[in-house]
């Protein structure tokens, strides 16, 4: 069991009291040995109470981050998952997998239960804010969008050629809206009410690999096969500022829920931490083999990054951008 508590020294960072040596602690993060084979995903609930991984191993992992402690292991599947989402009760996580189930995980009744399928593998899903949508992409290019009140008659988003590579929501106007990308070089948002296409731009000849949508701001980032980040304007589908700095392609982005700030990790084997209003790198973390998963705790204090040798580590930020 992993029990670590963290104990403020100054401003620039964190000791630590280890209460069990299953965990490597360095100033200002935690690290530990989540899966057996590359981590896919990683969440914290939105009470930041939880976090959760996903990984190649098809297992879910479960942490107590209140009290650094591992609360459920789950094998949720006998392929890889792919992506994973908290509820906004912060009581179950959805699950997408290789084979193309979507499955939700109830930490109550500590069950799975299948919601639905695709044809081909699931890759990236996305909750709308309030929770009434899930949506989730597959290779085929084919989103499903669930009201997750009643999973099973998904709606089907139509228009992609080829594999999404990153969904995002947002309330903006008193809409639920999507963001998709996809390898066919586009990036379309709809409106979740109707299922219908409200733009589609196409004028990037991007290879979009990752997508971060701030859920109550008409903003997005983005990330591309040749290590460029774009910052979009949702309200126009415009480009608004290009964040460059990776030499190599980008693995995954998440952007604040306050929209300001953005983590993108890369295959150049660093993190980089960005302040989207200057546009300008705050910070970069390197790392001995590439990042694939990340994701900003809700009160902006840490940041969970998840490696292709099943590690996780918890990394102290609040110095670096408050």
């Amino acid at each position: 069991m992993l029990h670590i508590e963290y104990r403020a020294t100054d401003a620039k960072g964190y000791s630590s009291e280890i209460y069990d040596y299953s965990a490597q602690v360095r100033p200002g993060y935690v690290e530990f040995q989540a899966h057996k084979d590359h981590v896919r995903a990683v969440a914290f609930s939105p009470d930041g109470k939880w976090l959760a991984t996903a990984g190649k191993d098809g297992r879910l992992q479960i942490w107590d981050w209140s009290l650094r402690s591992q609360s459920h292991d789950v094998r949720a599947s006998d392929r890889s998952l792919h992506c994973l989402a908290w509820t906004p009760d912060g009581r179950r996580v959805i699950l997408g997998d290789e084979a193309g189930a979507v499955q939700s995980y109830s930490l109550d009744t500590e069950r799975l239960r299948e919601l639905g399928r695709h044809e081909e593998s699931v890759w990236p899903m996305s909750l709308s804010p309030d929770g009434r949508y899930l949506a989730s992409g597959s290779r085929d290019g084919i989103i499903h969008v669930r009201q997750l009140d009643k999973p099973q008659h998904p709606t089907r988003l139509q228009g992609h050629t080829w594999v999404i590579t990153g969904l995002g929501s947002y309330v903006h106007q008193g809409q639920t809206h999507l963001v998709s990308v996809s390898y066919d070089k586009t990036l379309r948002i709809w409106n979740l009410g109707n299922g219908k296409v409200v733009l589609t731009q196409d004028k990037y000849p991007l290879l979009f690999r990752g997508l971060s949508v701030a859920p109550n701001v008409p903003l997005a980032v983005s990330g591309t096969r040749d290590g460029t980040l774009q910052v979009w304007n949702l309200e126009n589908g415009e480009v608004i500022r290009l964040l460059v700095g990776h030499k190599g392609g980008i693995a995954c982005v998440a952007v604040h829920s306050e929209g300001r700030y953005a983590l993108s990790t890369s295959y150049d084997n660093t993190v980089r931490l960005w302040d989207l209003k200057r546009g300008k790198e705050i910070q970069r973390f390197e790392f001995a083999s590439p990042i694939v998963a990340a994701d900003f705790s809700p009160d902006g204090l840490f940041v969970a990054l998840g490696d292709q040798e099943g590690k996780v580590r918890v990394q102290y930020i609040y110095h670096l951008v408050r």
